[in-house]
């Protein structure tokens, strides 16, 4: 059997996520209310194992793996309801134990191994590199904080709830040229302590310095908060890379995934 708990029973699933090794801030902001997602567990009073699916379709599996019964109810739900309505499936196993467990369940289907790279924010190394970075700004643009107008038209509203949410809690700020959006940097959630950074650059003004800009912003707006700026992506994604060094975000580690087509 598989059970679906209801927020206010969120708390009786946590223990099992605390001791993840990676990912903490994509559970820790469903817990605190700073993400969308839902929670499914083996026993609604005393889970021994749990699927937490965010909004943004990270699937986490935690605790036993052994509940074949859960597994497959599990797997069940996964292809009828949460899976993305393109089939794309993302699996973080959350030890060996299940990257085994998930690749049974899921033997059907042809599987690639990936991997996110984590990246660890360094305060002293983006001060050394940015510090007095608004002298950067070209004439004629501006960066601004975001309010309902900015944050209109993302995935914010979904992510957050809704936008008062992600106003009050998160953090968002854009290069602006007149009205037209240049770069916008943004948390798509925060948990634990830290803000997971978005950050998208308007085709025509790329690899000019703006989304550096943006960020440069979204770090102070962290600071002034008391959050830490968080960034992952995909390993293949090299330029985002090239940034997150350029910030100060270093010592990536791989967080492994599974990744399967299903429709």
């Amino acid at each position: 059997m598989i059970y679906e708990l209801e927020t206010t029973a969120y708390e009786k699933a946590r223990p099992l996520f605390q001791e993840m090794g990676h990912s903490q801030l994509f559970t820790d902001a469903i817990f605190e209310g700073n993400h969308v997602g839902r929670i499914f567990v083996d026993d609604p009073e005393y889970p021994a194992a749990a699927l937490i699916a965010p909004m943004c379709e990270f699937f986490f599996t935690v605790g036993r793996t052994d509940n074949t019964v859960f597994n497959q109810a599990m797997r069940a739900l996964i292809l009828s309801e949460l899976v993305s309505p393109e089939g794309d499936l993302l699996l973080f196993p959350t030890s060996k134990a299940w990257q085994q467990t998930l690749n049974r369940l899921f033997a059907d289907y042809a599987r690639l191994h990936v991997a996110r790279k984590a990246f660890t924010f360094q305060p002293a190394a983006f001060a050394e590199r940015h510090t007095g970075w608004r002298e950067r700004l070209p004439e004629g643009y501006a960066i601004r904080q975001y309010d309902h107008a900015l944050a209109e038209g993302t995935e914010l509203a979904n992510f957050w709830g809704n936008l008062d949410n992600f106003l009050a809690r998160g953090v968002g700020f854009a290069v602006m040229k007149g009205d037209e959006i240049i770069s916008r940097c943004h948390s798509v959630m925060v948990g634990g302590g830290q803000a997971e950074i978005s950050i998208e650059t308007a085709e025509a003004y790329r690899r000019q310095g703006f989304a550096t800009l943006a960020a440069c912003a979204f770090v102070e707006g962290c600071a002034e908060r008391g959050l830490r700026p968080a960034w992952s992506c995909w390993d293949n994604n090299i330029p985002s890379q090239i940034l997150a060094q350029k910030l100060g975000f270093n010592h990536p580690v791989d967080v492994p995934a599974i990744y399967t087509k299903v429709k």
